[in-house]
């Protein structure tokens, strides 16, 4: 998906949320991890301080540019725009850890995307990391994009 042109890979994107808002809950998860563990990675795009000059979902997809924050930031916005989650659920966290900064999507309190080798794992498990941000649905005005 990623190495298509821009309205190809909105096209695509839009196709993956909705093969994916029927499957149970863990599969959905992880084929959301697979999909974005493949978004070509740079060093930096997002500012990890304040959300306020976060793109759009759209504009994310369209610019291509994906450092872990915003590979977390796409897997956020594609269960966000599915209609499978509680919206409240959802949320960007960004932890600080000795290796730098590690960020992730929590989903329920309890299943943490873009962590640990992009698995899906139990937040449980998230060890030797201080908690830096956590940005949710409200803070990235993300009801405006339903």
């Amino acid at each position: 998906m990623f190495e298509l042109r821009p309205e190809d890979r909105l096209s695509e994107w839009r196709k993956f949320r909705k093969s994916i808002q029927h499957l149970d809950r863990m599969e959905m998860l992880q084929q959301t991890t697979d999909l974005w563990k493949k978004a070509p990675l740079v060093n930096h795009y997002l500012e990890l301080d304040s959300c306020d000059n976060w793109p759009d979902p759209w504009t994310l997809l369209v610019d291509n540019m994906y450092c872990e924050a915003s590979r977390a930031l796409g897997m956020f916005y594609t269960l966000f725009l599915t209609e499978r989650f509680d919206k409240r659920d959802l949320s960007v966290v960004i932890y600080n850890s000795k290796s730098g900064y590690d960020t992730a999507v929590i989903v329920c309190e309890k299943y943490a995307l873009n962590i640990h080798h992009q698995d899906v794992v139990n937040t449980t498990s998230i060890n030797n990391t201080d908690l830096y941000r956590t940005f949710d649905a409200e803070d990235l005005n993300a009801e405006q994009y339903l």
